[in-house]
């Protein structure tokens, strides 16, 4: 999802329209859909897609300051209009050669896929079949980003490329050349092809939760990898498995030039495998898993909670030259053998370095840092099924509560667990849930009077979820969001209270009156922030409207695709009008909204309604009294 700028209104041709192929209408309705995207976009508007087949597509329409365009697959619980759905549009939309993108502010949403099963092509809304090379391009690819383009933000997407025997033809997943700046891929697949990320002049990008690999060398000689990158910066790399990359490495940044610094990169929570059951015939990785080389230089990379296993090839080494490069918390295990038949070699280069967890397992040497650990059994519950859990039952040295407490960077794994939770960090890409928490030792009694304990929310003196829940949800910046909680008494509203995993950009909330099941007239708001990470308190504008006992709707917006709010994908309900622009909340919710089952760290601190004196009557002249207030009492 782009992000927008606040105040921007969206153009009078703003609104909802349809593709279904094999239809030939105006897109106004399901009914009378398009037949495929049209040539020509309208800026601010939504364009939901039906299941079925599509050509390639590519979107060059005039931008409009930041205002975006989404293309949207359509589900049952949001398409749009119901006129004319039909629930046989809800399956998969196929494209054949991928998009091309070259102007800015896009989001391109699949809408689905299996969260169990991230190697599922099948589940996701949209699937790209690179299966022939761009008129334009001699390469097989899925989508090109030709030119430097702003806020492009993919979500949701089954990429293939060719795979063995295309011929001279080099195949790239995303290749985003010659740049871009807040690019955003999430929830992706990329398999089959040579490169699946190729990077060049990318400033501020974030891919998250992806499964990358394999990747398939096209022609003896072409030198692949899992991401491939040249003078990019501001770069967050967390939460993706890399699972048989093949030749280079598995993240390399590379020029023939050399000399360039590649500034602020972070590289965590991911897991990077070659798996032992795949029947892969490449001979495994050169330069290591993650490798700077031909000269060129890294500052200011955090490089952390890792998890390598089952690696082969040369090295599956961290080699970071530069400065302030830091790698903690990262786990290696069962590495393999490089071509010649000895240990795939194991190392660091970096400028600080501790708390990692090796047994490689294969007979090669380990030079330990401070705090690291050199284990002596599998520490997973079944790491050849994809299963990289910590197992608590494991012998020798563990991973477990071995590693640093880190800050600066999301602490939400790619399970949804918190790190830390329990007191103590773990190592490695997971961490264990609800286990082996750090003992506490028991308090001497003392005669010094107890203190007094901080107040904390209590049931009546909030309304929302007060605990910080362990998934998060992103990629806001065109919703309008609310999520329904119960008022059990009369009560005014002092702060609204929002919990950020990832800081950026602005935010506004505020609470809407239930109408008929969905969020009606606003009763309170708050200015805009610019929230930071953790508990956000900010009071409301009007803290003396009265709020009677009922149904209500916490609501929140934002302008950053790449903030991250505290939120479980289940137990609550919530709806969201898509399409959202930025701006002042409006005074009554929208309308067409789609709906879901999400609960968001959201809450609001309540006050007692002032009470309000009964007016005394005025006495007959003959009498005399003196008169006390009758107060009706609402606490």
């Amino acid at each position: 999802m782009a992000a927008m700028v606040l105040g921007m209104a969206l153009p009078s041709f703003a609104a909802n329209y349809y593709v279904r192929s094999g239809a030939g209408g105006n897109g106004a309705d399901w009914a009378n859909a398009y037949g495929s995207l049209p040539s020509t976009l309208q800026r601010g508007s939504v364009y939901y897609i039906a299941a079925g087949s599509y050509g390639s597509h590519e979107f060059n329409d005039a931008e409009s300051g930041s205002t975006p365009i989404t293309v949207k697959k359509a589900t049952a619980a949001d398409h749009g209009t119901d006129t004319g759905w039909q629930a046989a549009y809800a399956g998969q939309a196929v494209f054949s050669n991928g998009f091309t993108i070259n102007k800015g502010y896009y989001l391109i949403d699949g809408a689905a896929r299996n969260e169990a099963n991230w190697q599922d092509i099948d589940a996701y809304g949209f699937r790209i079949n690179a299966s022939a090379a761009p008129a334009s391009n001699d390469l097989v690819g899925s989508i090109f980003v030709n030119s430097i383009v702003t806020g492009i933000t993919i979500k949701n997407i089954g990429m293939t490329g060719p795979g063995l025997g295309f011929g001279q033809v080099t195949g790239r997943g995303i290749n985003i050349y010659p740049g871009a700046n807040n690019f955003t891929m999430s929830s992706c697949l990329i398999r089959n092809s040579a490169v699946p990320i190729l990077t060049r002049n990318a400033n501020t990008m974030l891919v998250e939760k992806c499964w990358l690999g394999p990747n398939y060398p096209t022609y003896d000689g072409y030198h692949c990898e899992g991401w491939s990158d040249t003078a990019s910066q501001n770069v967050t790399i967390r939460n993706n498995k890399f699972v048989d990359i093949m030749n280079t490495a598995m993240i390399t940044v590379l020029s023939s030039v050399g000399g360039m610094a590649h500034n602020n990169w972070k590289i965590y929570g991911n897991l990077f495998m070659h798996d032992p059951n795949s029947g892969w015939p490449g001979w495994g990785i050169g330069d290591g898993v993650i490798a700077v080389i031909n000269g060129n230089t890294a500052v200011g990379w955090r490089v952390y909670n890792n998890t390598v296993c089952g690696v082969r090839g040369w090295f599956a080494s961290f080699s970071l030259p530069g400065s302030d490069n830091q790698v903690y918390n990262n786990l290696w295990y069962q590495l393999g053998k490089n071509p010649q038949g000895g240990p795939t070699g194991v190392g660091i280069t970096a400028n600080q370095w501790g708390n990692n967890w090796y047994f490689p397992n294969n007979g090669a040497s380990v030079s330990l840092g401070s705090g690291d650990i050199l284990g002596s059994s599998d520490p997973f519950i079944n790491w050849q099924g994809f299963d990289i859990r910590l197992n608590s039952s494991m012998s020798g040295p563990k991973p477990i509560n071995a590693g640093r407490t880190l800050t600066g960077f999301d602490d939400i794994d790619m399970a949804g667990n918190t790190r830390g939770a329990d007191g103590a960090w773990d190592i490695g890409a997971l961490e264990l849930a609800g286990g082996s928490p750090v003992p506490t030792p028991t308090p001497t009694p003392t005669p010094t009077p107890t203190p007094t304990p901080t107040p904390t929310p209590t049931p009546g003196s909030t309304l929302g979820t007060t605990t910080i829940l362990g998934g998060k949800d992103s990629g806001c910046s065109t919703y309008l969001v609310a999520y329904k909680a119960i008022l059990t008494q009369s009560a005014t509203v002092q702060t609204l209270h929002v919990n950020v995993v990832t800081a950026d950009g602005n935010m506004r909330m505020g609470i809407y009156a239930d109408n008929s099941n969905a969020p009606g007239a606003l009763k309170v708001t708050t200015d805009e922030f610019v929230p930071v990470i953790g508990w956000n308190a900010i009071p409301v504008t009007n803290q003396t409207v009265s709020l009677t006992a009922g149904t209500y709707w916490l609501a929140f917006e934002t302008d950053s695709d790449s903030l991250v709010v505290a939120a479980n994908s289940t137990g609550g309900a919530h709806v969201y009008k898509s399409g959202w622009t930025y701006q002042t909340l409006p005074a009554t919710f929208p309308t067409s909204l789609g709906s879901g089952t999400w609960d968001y760290s959201l809450y609001a601190t309540l006050g007692s309604v002032t009470p309000t004196p009964t007016p005394t009557p005025t006495p007959p002249p003959a009498t005399t009294y003196n008169a006390t207030a009758n107060w009706t009492d609402y606490r």
